[in-house]
Formats: C-alpha cells, sequence, structure tokens
C-alpha cells in the first residue's frame, strides 16, 4: 500500500480522530523517510551535508519540538529526558561550519527510539484529551490557543520531511534502500510521452497576498495581507520538462536578455 500525505485539519471544527490521524500522519512520514537508511547505527552519524548535523539529530529533532513547545504551553509539566530535549532542539541550520566542530556526542540508536516512542505515546495522550464539544465532538483553534502548539508540532515534522530527504539523498546510494511504502519507480526504459505544452492565460486584476484567517495552521510569516495589481500573464498548465529545458538550453535562452528581468537576469 502506497503511503498518502493527509490534509491538514480544518482547524475551525477538530476532532480528536481528525488531529490523531494528522499526528500519526505526519509522525510515520519521518519514520518512513530514515527506514530508507542501511546500517542506520552508522549511517545516522554521518554528515552529508558539510554545513549540517549528523543526521541522527534531525531523527530525533521533531519530536524534541513537540515536547518542548507542549511544555512551553503547560501541557507537559515533567520532561522526558531534558538533556535530549537540549542537544536535539538547536542546530538545524549551523550559522557557521565551525559550530558543527563542537557537536555533542550523540546517544546510541536504541536510546533515540525510546525516547522517540515516549514522545509518540505523550502527543497522543494530549490528542485523547482534547476539550471537544459534548454535543459536536468538535474545537476551535486558532493562534491563541495553546492547542496551537500541538498543530505546530505536526507541520514542523512536515517541514522537516523535506529538508531531511534533501540530506538523505546525499548519501552513497549503497546506503539507501527504497521503502515499501513508497511508490514504484518510474521504468527508465520505456518513459511516457510528455503532455502536450499548453498555456493559460491569467487575466489581469487585484490580488490579495497573505494568510487573513485560520482556517488552517500558518507560520507567523505567513500572516498580514498585502493587496496589489498584477498585470496579465501568461503560464504553462504543467511542470517544465527536463526535454522542454534542455530545448530551452540549446536555444540559447539564458542568453536571450528578452527572457529576463534585472533582478532575475543574466549579467
Amino acid at each position: 500500500m502506497v503511503f498518502k500525505s493527509e490534509r491538514p485539519p480544518d482547524l475551525r471544527r477538530i476532532t480528536r480522530e481528525g488531529m490523531r490521524r494528522y499526528f500519526h500522519n505526519s509522525w510515520e512520514m519521518t519514520e518512513m523517510l530514515f527506514s530508507s537508511v542501511l546500517h542506520p547505527e552508522t549511517t545516522l552519524l554521518l554528515r552529508p551535508d558539510k554545513l549540517r548535523n549528523q543526521l541522527i539529530f534531525y531523527f530525533a529533532h521533531a519530536a524534541v519540538f513537540y515536547v518542548n513547545n507542549l511544555h512551553l504551553v503547560g501541557f507537559v509539566t515533567e520532561r522526558i529526558n531534558p538533556h535530549y530535549e537540549q542537544i536535539f532542539a538547536v542546530g538545524v541550520d549551523p550559522g557557521r561550519a565551525e559550530d558543527l566542530e563542537t557537536s555533542p556526542e550523540w546517544p546510541d540508536l536504541d536510546s533515540v527510539k525510546e525516547y522517540k516512542l515516549s514522545v509518540f505515546r505523550l502527543v497522543s495522550g494530549v490528542i485523547d484529551n482534547l476539550p471537544v464539544d459534548a454535543t459536536t465532538g468538535e474545537m476551535r483553534v486558532d493562534a491563541k490557543s495553546p492547542y496551537w502548539a500541538l498543530v505546530m508540532g505536526c507541520e514542523h515534522e512536515r517541514i522537516h520531511f523535506e529538508t531531511s530527504a534533501a540530506l538523505i539523498r546525499q548519501l552513497d546510494v549503497d546506503l539507501l534502500a527504497m521503502p515499501p511504502e513508497w511508490p514504484p519507480y518510474a521504468d527508465p526504459t520505456a518513459p511516457p510521452p510528455p503532455p502536450a505544452p499548453r498555456r493559460l492565460r491569467v487575466e489581469p486584476g487585484r490580488v490579495t497576498l497573505g494568510k487573513g484567517d485560520d482556517v488552517m495552521f500558518g507560520w507567523d510569516n505567513e500572516y498580514g495581507q498585502l493587496e496589489c495589481y498584477v498585470a496579465g500573464f501568461e503560464i504553462g498548465q504543467n511542470l517544465v520538462t527536463n526535454g522542454e529545458l534542455r530545448e530551452f538550453v540549446r536555444a540559447g535562452g539564458y542568453s536571450e536578455r528578452r527572457y529576463w528581468t534585472d533582478e532575475g537576469g543574466i549579467s
């Protein structure tokens, strides 16, 4: 069965089951991703990118984020492991390469897995006690609610699914295996024909940028609104294919001044 990502919950009517499902899905995304790493006891101690921490840091970071934020809003009064909740909390994107020269002595993988299991049970307990309406079984969560920290933990985990995937992709292929939940690779010997290019016209008009409601979770830099006028333009209906990019490069598209703005163009 192919793994699929859940849609974010509607914060106006969260249910325990909906929140539980979204948390489990977020958690399982991380577990599935790291299951692609072979010999994890040693491989997770590698640093695929010299400007990032060892992989074991990212394996535990999202779990620590749940605990630290639930503690901050008062849902957790006693920490699970204060040492872990310090060393795995800070260092996602070190400011200088020298900062990585003083990395802590990481705990063994089995201990980290045991810690993560404790975090999973802790967060599940918070969800089991969501103060939903007795009649509708729903509750509303906004940025002023302490339960915002719970939704934030899930969204934070999903961000790190992407960043950890980028790091894992830099490992030697001999250290990786495809998880069974991933869709099968495309057959390189029989590529499907690319779709015929089609361009769509977007008419000029005023648009509003920025998040203005709490229907779904948003980070602080997504809020605030800006209304502006956008001139009409055309855009491809589908993503650019490798073949289309190759034609563009061969035709000298990167040296055609008319295709580029001053900010994003060529010198």
